[in-house]
């Protein structure tokens, strides 16, 4: 089973990623070896699918409130 804190630090990391500019590089300007989710579509399956966000959103929401990030994990992993 994942713990809170394993499952928030890759929250954190996708979100990272989506800032920075690895999504223009890898999906855009096609360049390899950056990450494993080569277009918008594999990412989404990796964070959403592969993570099982939905379910841990849930498990997890009273940890996600107390650190007031639970609206925002809500709208970025439940579609």
């Amino acid at each position: 089973m994942v713990d809170f804190e394993y499952w928030f630090d890759n929250v954190v990391s996708c979100c990272d990623l989506v800032l920075s500019t690895v999504p223009d590089r890898v999906w855009i300007r096609g360049e390899k070896g950056l990450t494993s989710a080569y277009d918008p579509a594999e990412f989404f399956e990796q964070t959403l699918g592969d993570s099982d966000s939905q379910n841990l959103v849930r498990q997890f929401a009273d940890d996600l409130r107390t650190r007031g990030a639970y609206e925002a994990v809500l709208g970025f992993s439940v579609p």
